[in-house]
């Protein structure tokens, strides 16, 4: 974490940080519906937070196998 502090990058706002810790410290798989139910704010939120997460490669998204409509976050 301290080697990230030092990084010369953009810092995570304080959502995106919120969305990350739900995702690396929640056992069970999370969606975008459900880390929107979780922090309550709207999907749309979460995509975007998702996106500059991606950036950083700090998340990856997959359509869920079992419902096409459901996107997964690792």
């Amino acid at each position: 974490m301290l080697s990230e502090v030092r990084l010369d990058q953009p810092d995570l706002s304080l959502r995106q940080l919120a969305v990350l810790l739900v995702v690396y410290q929640v056992d069970e798989l999370q969606t975008v519906r459900g880390l929107a139910a979780q922090l309550n704010v709207a999907r749309s939120i979460i995509s975007r937070a998702l996106d500059r997460l991606g950036d950083f490669e700090l998340v990856a998204r997959q359509i869920d196998p079992g419902d096409s409509r459901s996107i997964i976050v690792r």
